[in-house]
């Protein structure tokens, strides 16, 4: 009976498995790259190997139609059906409409490649004019995008007709990449207008979200198409804005956005797999971001209401990982604000001896002011604190978390590093050697520590000093006059040359070190530029780092040579010198 038992299980077990195979097929792609800069490629993100001549074979299983992309550093899109086998001839030296397709669905994924090499030319447009694009007002906007979208859809709509093409899914999907498209730059231009114009109170027209009766919300099988999936995320976002704007319920609550990002997600996406993707899409964006602190019911609303284990799983290994982070540190409330208690990430070196002083960093997160968490301060801490600092990464309060203006990160920051001097002994800090230290918006707060005069807590002793004695910037917005975001979430609270470290130069700064890529697309490299060039001129010590070609984020290789840059600033201040206090 057991062996029957047995026998029955096996053979139950094979045909689910046959059963759940029987209409996937293998796909082979294969091709070679001319002149190839590197000696892999990229389909789908899974990288692969090119041989000695540029040669790959690539092979898969596919039970329905799909897309996907090759990357040689130039974006190439392929479609496939079960069974399909297409091979490539590819010059990486060479414009994309100069690939050579070979196989089945050949008038298809020949027709993708010149799609895409339109679309490279609008793209590089785009990132070269997206300023002055939106500042344009509503119906100039309109006129300029619809004219983006005209030529797509005319050269679509051609082909299908003179190619015969009947395949339902690749008319369905290439369609829906440019409605949805031409609906994400229309959907998002009243927020990008407030940021980049004068116009900071701009409200869209009446007629304007019309385009909105013609998009679907529920679609699961467009979710593979990474163009309705940004529309969707966008609709949640600008969704999520008016829900808080339209309710109470909200009031005295942390993470408001996210809190209304769960409740539209709930009843708008009555699809589960559209759901589950939205739930993943941003409680992903949240546990990377931001500190996960006070958020369990936000936690337990995403496992019950998401069907994807596999999501489940990956949020769950990100609080988990953000958990070990916090594990290497001591974490101790530096300030009290009625029910907010803001906290800082000591690390200690492990060779402090008793009644030493040691210099210590303060360092303050990125973000825009909106966003970050001190878990982003540990690689730096880290390292310094090897070196024999005493490193302390802050939290401090942000837009989307607490619902504040940068005025109160800008206090945040300078009772952080007043709070390390009252508990100097304590922490065994040296108050004449503190040096802040920040990536982006946390240079900004750093760099105010030091120029900003104003803004600090009335309730704090001012008689201690809340200004550091060093400064190290990374990609830090310092002249923030015209930055049109910053104007948005300051909310007329105050002038903003009140908050821009460029208005308040004076000699006498502290020295400073700054980093810096020519092509960063959110701190234009000028400003920094013209900002270090003016500190130096009044007799201070300024070292600017450029970093060619370099964007805002992803410094990879470059920030091995940050991190030497900055042990030498240090060690020429002496900052790294320890000795035992007598």
């Amino acid at each position: 009976m057991r062996k029957l038992t047995t026998f029955l299980l096996l053979f139950f077990s094979v045909n689910v498995f046959l059963f759940a195979n029987e209409f996937k097929k293998n796909c082979v792609l294969t091709g070679v790259v001319h002149n190839f800069k590197a000696p892999q490629i990229t389909i789908n993100k899974q990288s692969i190997d090119l041989n000695s001549k540029g040669q790959f074979y690539y092979r898969l299983s596919l039970e329905k139609p799909a897309y996907f992309k090759i990357n040689y550093g130039k974006h190439v899109p392929f479609y496939l059906h079960p069974g399909d086998s297409i091979h490539l001839e590819i010059d990486a030296n060479k414009e994309l409409n100069s690939i050579k397709v070979i196989g089945d669905r050949n008038d298809i994924n020949q027709y993708l490649i010149q799609d895409a090499y339109e679309a490279e030319k609008l793209t590089s447009y785009l990132k070269k004019n997206y300023r002055h694009l939106f500042r344009l007002i509503e119906k100039k906007y309109i006129e300029k995008i619809d004219g983006f979208k005209r030529p797509f859809e005319d050269r679509l709509e051609k082909f299908i007709d003179e190619s015969q093409i009947t395949d339902d899914y690749f008319i369905k999907t290439q369609r829906a990449i440019i409605q949805y498209s031409y609906a994400y730059n229309l959907f998002n231009y009243p927020n990008w207008h407030r940021r980049f114009s004068d116009e900071t109170n701009y409200q869209p027209s009446e007629c304007f979200y019309d385009f909105l009766d013609k998009v679907d919300l529920n679609d699961s099988e467009l979710l593979d198409i990474q163009e309705y999936s940004n529309f969707l995320d966008s609709y949640l976002r600008i969704k999520s804005d008016q829900e808080l704007k339209e309710s109470r319920q909200y009031e005295n609550l942390n993470y408001k956005p996210f809190r209304a990002k769960m409740q539209v997600t709930l009843n708008t996406f009555t699809n589960p797999t559209v759901r589950s993707e939205m739930l993943y899409s941003f409680m992903k964006q949240f546990t990377k971001e931001y500190y996960h602190k006070g958020i369990e019911d936000l936690i337990e609303l995403f496992k019950q209401n998401c069907m994807n284990q596999v999501y489940l799983s990956e949020i769950e290994e990100m609080i988990e990982n953000d958990k070990s982070v916090r594990e290497k540190c001591k974490i101790q409330v530096y300030k009290q604000i009625g029910e907010i208690a803001l906290d800082a990430f000591v690390y200690l070196p492990v060779n402090l001896k008793q009644g030493e002083k040691r210099s210590a960093l303060a360092f303050f997160h990125g973000g825009g002011w909106e966003c970050g968490k001190p878990e982003w301060g540990h690689e730096q801490c880290r390292h310094f604190s090897s070196l024999g600092m005493v490193c302390i990464s802050f939290e401090y309060r942000l837009k989307t978390q607490h619902d504040v203006t940068p005025l109160e990160s800008m206090a945040d920051a300078k009772s952080a590093i007043r709070w390390m001097r009252q508990h100097a002994q304590e922490l065994a800090i040296d108050p004449q050697q503190i040096v802040a230290s920040g990536f982006s918006a946390g240079g900004h707060l750093a760099t105010c520590t030091v120029m900003i005069d104003k803004f600090d807590e009335p309730d704090e002793d001012q008689s201690i000093s809340s200004a550091a004695n060093a400064l190290m910037l990374w990609v830090t917005p310092v002249k923030i006059l015209a930055d049109g975001w910053f104007r948005q979430i300051l909310k007329e609270r105050a002038e903003v040359s009140k908050c821009d470290p460029d208005q308040h130069i004076r000699p006498g700064l502290p020295p400073m070190i700054i980093f810096q890529g020519t092509e960063d697309d959110q701190v234009p490299f000028w400003s920094v530029k013209e900002f270090a060039r003016k500190v130096k001129a009044l007799g201070n010590r300024c070292e600017l780092n450029i970093y060619d070609g370099q964007t805002h984020l992803g410094w990879g290789e470059n920030e091995k040579d940050v991190f030497q840059k900055m042990d030498q600033f240090l060690e020429s201040l002496g900052y790294l010198d320890f000795k035992e206090e007598k």
